[in-house]
């Protein structure tokens, strides 16, 4: 992945880059990568912009798919993060 290459280890900025990379360019459809997103964003983010935008798509996640667990478990963090 090229952006790991630009921010190596800086989870901080990666995880703000990736937040604007799923916006700009993530196939929606592809719900595990939608979903490995939020979880890094999650873990990576204090800023909550970016939270709030990667608790939309996990929303949206939640809502095509209500029986994932996983989808469900990164939803409700994500609300508690906020």
């Amino acid at each position: 992945m090229k952006l790991f290459f630009y921010y190596g280890k800086d989870w901080k900025a990666f995880a703000s880059a990736i937040v604007n990379y799923t916006e700009k360019y993530e196939d929606t459809a592809n719900l595990a990568t939608i979903n490995t997103n939020a979880n890094f964003v999650l873990e990576y983010s204090a800023n909550k912009e970016e939270l709030a935008k990667a608790l939309a798509w996990s929303k949206k996640l939640v809502e095509k798919e209500s029986d994932n667990a996983d989808y469900k478990k990164t939803y409700e963090a994500l609300k508690e993060k906020l």
